[in-house]
């Protein structure tokens, strides 16, 4: 044991998803607990918003969440992000490629957004006018509106 925690200490971003795959299969909780340190441990040093650095938390946190079974580090990205304000730009950018995009990914950006689901809506009104501009058409500009307007987080509560 004391072997293995010595190289623990050496987990990198490349290494890191085998290594914690590895520990849920075998269950090693030793090793899982210091996977979930090293994570936490990465999402700590970012104190400055960047796209790049936060990309990879959501999508190892999207990893974990998806074969691991386990909302953990979901749960950290998602403070960290919102820690740092940068849940609309974040949004936004991880948005830009949405069809490429599995349910379960999408998910993690409603849970991202939560009530606020103006984010997304933004997001999704912006990239639909840009759309109508390429194929020369413009999204109405009473559908702007209602989109823009309506608090859909209180149209899926009463439904």
């Amino acid at each position: 044991k004391q072997w293995y925690q010595r190289r623990v200490r050496g987990i990198t971003r490349e290494v890191f998803r085998d290594i914690n795959k590895l520990a849920h299969v075998f269950e090693m909780t030793w090793l899982a607990e210091k996977c979930a340190e090293y994570f936490t441990e990465v999402a700590n040093s970012i104190s400055t918003p960047s796209y790049t650095e936060l990309l990879y938390l959501f999508e190892e946190a999207g990893f974990v969440s998806e074969k691991l079974k386990s909302k953990d580090y979901s749960n950290v990205v998602i403070k960290k992000i919102e820690m740092l304000g940068w849940k609309q730009q974040f949004i936004d950018k991880y948005l830009e490629n949405a069809d490429r995009l599995s349910t379960q990914k999408l998910d993690m950006v409603i849970e991202l957004a939560g009530t606020e689901v103006s984010c997304i809506v933004q997001t999704l009104t912006n990239q639909l006018s840009e759309l109508l501009k390429v194929q020369g058409s413009s999204l109405p500009v009473s559908s702007e509106y209602l989109l823009d307007n309506s608090n859909l987080y209180l149209c899926k509560k009463f439904d």
